[in-house]
């Protein structure tokens, strides 16, 4: 500043930067203060996870006893959604559940993966319909088989 002055800078217009640059100095300390406080406050993550724990703990006990088969397809959705997360194809972890035709589409993945169609309340599987139908290409054959051997005696 006294190096200005020599050069012939005025000193009322320099001590006004001054006092700007001080004032700005003063609100970021303020407001690094203000945000220090506000991450003090929050809770440690371990925590949040055991809360988020107690709560998903209490919603069980509170729909234990519940009907489920008169509950309707958004109450069901909600409570699923609510206890796993969100699609599976979104976030990796989850539950989907669609309604189609009167047909019920789980699909879950978590450490595994898996997905069931419900029907009247029964899950059928996609594995399930496969043994089912590799089962139905045996017998199919058994029974083709012994009606020729039927034919040829």
């Amino acid at each position: 500043m006294v190096e200005a002055i020599a050069k012939g800078a005025d000193p009322a217009f320099l001590i006004g930067k001054q006092d700007e640059l001080k004032a700005e100095k003063q609100r970021n300390a303020d407001r690094l203060e203000e945000i220090e406080g506000r991450l003090e406050a929050m809770p440690d993550r371990e925590v949040l996870k055991h809360e988020a724990t107690a709560i998903r703990s209490h919603l069980l006990q509170k729909v234990q006893n519940r009907n489920w088969r008169k509950l309707s397809f958004d109450e069901i959705r909600r409570f699923l959604v609510f206890l796993f997360g969100e699609n599976p194809g979104k976030a990796g972890d989850g539950i989907c559940v669609m309604q189609e035709r009167g047909r019920w589409k789980i699909s879950f993945q978590g450490k595994v993966r898996f997905f069931h169609e419900l029907v009247d309340g029964r899950p059928d599987s996609y594995l399930m319909g496969a043994v089912a139908e590799r089962l139905n290409k045996k017998a199919r054959r058994e029974f083709d088989r012994f009606v020729n051997l039927t034919r040829q005696t």
